[in-house]
């Protein structure tokens, strides 16, 4: 039987552990951590959504094996006034859904992505809902 790889191995040099199933990584390094992981078998990505703390985002990505239920974690952290960070869609081709909804409800631009338009909403709606200064307006 095959020793098991566990993701603070994967992502040597590319993350900062928090514990032994979350990290944090920078922006750039977001794609490389992703390859890293879905190399070493973490094939199913199963959520990409984003946190608004208001002065800035956080991006939270959870990865899986399948048959296990341990999920690795990867945070990533963006300026409030420069939401964009590169695609995963060329690891995992459903990134591109959850990139698209994060998009559509947190205005979060994921560079790369081939498809990145509204998916819930109409294409003409001007605002990304699920912003705190949408949703409690502006409270500078």
């Amino acid at each position: 039987m095959a020793k098991e790889v566990i993701p603070a191995q994967l992502l040597k040099g590319i993350g900062k552990k928090v514990n032994d199933n979350e990290f944090t990584v920078k922006r750039e390094n977001i794609v490389k951590a992703c390859k890293a992981l879905n190399n070493g078998g973490f094939e199913h990505l199963t959520l990409i959504t984003a946190v608004d703390w208001q002065d800035k985002w956080e991006i939270v990505y959870h990865i899986t094996k399948f048959g296990r239920k341990d999920v690795v974690v990867l945070k990533v952290t963006l300026p409030y006034n420069d939401p964009k960070i590169h695609s995963i869609e060329k690891i995992w081709i459903g990134a591109g859904w959850h990139e698209r909804e994060t998009y559509d409800l947190m205005g979060i631009k994921f560079t790369g992505n081939k498809d990145l338009r509204r998916i819930l909403l109409p294409e003409d709606y001007e605002e990304f809902p699920l912003r705190k200064e949408v949703l409690y307006g502006n409270r500078s």
